[in-house]
């Protein structure tokens, strides 16, 4: 028959060296036969595997070296639906073939694996089979036992468990949340696709590593490392959270629930954590604390400031009255004039504490930013002095803002001197105006800024620059880096109330040597009907 002898040539290489009891039963009786025993003992070891041969319930077929079938149980008569006198003499290949034959009936060059054959019925159906083919070594010739096994039922199992682990795949890849499984050593088998967009890692890169030599912070790798081996001898929390820090070295805090998976014998075999990145979360929670925070240091500071401000009136009115009863060289006029000037220093004050608690009186209009700046230029650039270059670059449009001029010149000059202090020899200050347009909302470290249009008002310095911790309390009142003598800690606190009062917001950002740059947002408005004679020179840079 066509393709016969390469048929039998695949089943021989793709069989295992192993033979069942049917097999050596087969082999044992094969072999009395041919070395020519008593009858008795012949007779008896044929029936006694004839009858193993005959229950079994995988099909058993003897082949020999050409292919052609010399033996044919019940179990494979059942299975392919032929009798045994109609498959003795017929080349294996009618019976099993795989993929590559069923295509192309071309004679088979390679062999296939066993999963991949295929069994035919006398009714032409076919279906998958797992085949063991092994030598039997006889006198005479070369034979093989082939055992046949319909697996159409295991096949089935299996694509149903391949549907099950695509459906837990498909679930876990879009669920949203952040999924890693470990293995009984702390491995990564599994990195769903949340975590890959998370981290930048694709699961292929991941999987096999260990959790602490990928994602951890360096400086965290061996606490995370006891922590996980911890958690896998079964002594874990429930909840907890860390830190990631991706493939762009970007920090993430992730909140964690994990699950433990014990095998039958309860050795703990997986651990699978479900987590979400709570960093944006923790910030917003910080935010509030932090606005939380500053509204009650205003509100103090605004009742302090209310009530001493009555009380500096009252010093400094009855010190003018004091003066007018006194001559010119009186010898104590001039200890009143300084208890006069006392006053008012502190009732200047006063008026800080009042911006910062947004409870001072604006008189505000509509009016171009842009020309409050070129105003104060002349007095800001000889305030820095000559060893400081300012620079400064105003947006080409007329910056229109609704607010109050003189406070916004307030703002622009505390910014100024901050920056100027903050350069201990030479240096610059950069001051700028742009039109900025929010598509959505922008999240500051002190507030968060709504869509919309505004326009952003930006002092950056080349000078010292502002750790973390200094940043997170600069805009507090009597919050202060400075020498002792060399500020109150208002000029930031003042600038936060009126930018707060305003409708604005301000951020600062900062690095040790690096400078800082503050960033003020205030809404844009429309401009007034008489906005040629308003609007100052715009679009102009210039420097020292």
């Amino acid at each position: 028959m066509e393709g016969g002898s390469s048929t039998f040539a695949m089943l021989a290489f793709s069989g295992v060296a192993a033979i069942s009891v049917a097999g050596c039963a087969v082999l044992f009786v094969w072999s009395r036969l041919r070395n020519g025993r008593t009858e008795a003992a012949l007779r008896d070891a044929e029936l006694r595997g004839e009858y193993i041969v005959n229950t079994v319930r995988d099909g058993i077929l003897i082949i020999d070296e050409t292919g052609i079938i010399q033996s044919f149980n019940p179990a494979a008569e059942q299975m392919f639906g032929y009798a045994a006198a109609e498959v003795v003499g017929l080349n294996v290949s009618e019976l099993v073939l795989s993929p590559d034959r069923r295509r192309g009936r071309r004679a088979f060059t390679q062999p296939a694996p066993g999963r991949d054959l295929l069994g035919r019925r006398k009714n032409g159906s076919e279906f998958p089979v797992d085949l063991m083919l092994s030598e039997v070594p006889m006198p005479g010739g070369r034979y093989y036992s082939a055992f046949v096994r319909d697996a159409s039922e295991r096949r089935k199992n299996e694509e149903a468990l391949a549907r099950e682990r695509n459906f837990i795949t498909a679930v876990l890849d879009n669920a949203g949340a952040l999924c890693v499984v470990l293995d009984h050593d702390g491995r990564i088998i599994r990195f769903n696709r949340a975590c890959e967009e998370l981290t930048d890692y694709s699961q292929g890169e991941i999987k096999g590593r260990y959790l602490w030599d990928v994602i951890a912070l360096p400086e965290d790798s061996q606490r995370v490392e006891e922590e996980v081996r911890g958690v896998l001898k079964g002594g874990f929390p429930a909840r907890s959270e860390s830190i990631w820090v991706t493939r762009r070295n970007n920090r993430r805090l992730v909140a964690w629930t994990h699950t433990a998976l014990a095998d039958s014998f309860g050795r703990l075999e997986y651990l699978v954590s479900i987590g979400a990145d709570i960093t944006a979360k923790r910030a917003m929670e910080n935010q509030l604390a932090h606005a939380r925070r500053m509204e009650a240091v205003g509100r103090l500071a605004g009742g302090i400031a209310h009530d001493f401000n009555n009380l500096l009136t009252a010093i400094t009115g009855y010190s003018e009255l004091v003066l007018h009863t006194l001559g010119e060289h009186d010898p104590v006029r001039k200890d009143i004039e300084e208890i006069r000037k006392a006053g008012e220093r502190a009732s200047a004050l006063t008026h800080q504490l009042l911006a910062f608690s947004r409870k001072q009186v604006l008189m505000t209009r509509v009016f171009d930013l842009n020309a409050v700046v070129l105003d104060m230029e002349h007095m800001l650039r000889r305030l820095v002095g000559e060893a400081i270059e300012l620079e400064v670059a105003l947006c080409a449009a007329p910056a229109w803002i609704h607010a109050d001029p003189s406070q916004m010149g307030q703002v622009l000059l505390n910014l100024v001197v901050n920056a100027r202090d903050a350069i201990s020899t030479g240096g610059a200050i950069h001051i700028a105006t742009a039109h900025v347009t929010l598509d959505s909302p922008l999240t500051l470290p002190e507030q968060t800024v709504q869509p919309g249009s505004y326009v952003e008002f930006r002092v950056s310095d080349t000078g010292c620059g502002m750790d973390p911790e200094t940043m997170a309390h600069a805009f507090e009142p009597f919050f202060t880096t400075k020498d002792s003598g060399r500020g109150t800690g208002l000029g930031l606190s003042t600038v936060y109330g009126i930018v707060s009062q305003s409708g604005g917001a301000i951020s600062v950002s900062s690095e040790i040597g690096d400078g800082s740059t503050f960033r003020v947002y205030l809404p844009e408005s429309p401009a007034p009907d008489n906005s040629a004679q308003c609007a100052g020179t715009a679009g102009q840079k210039t420097s020292a």
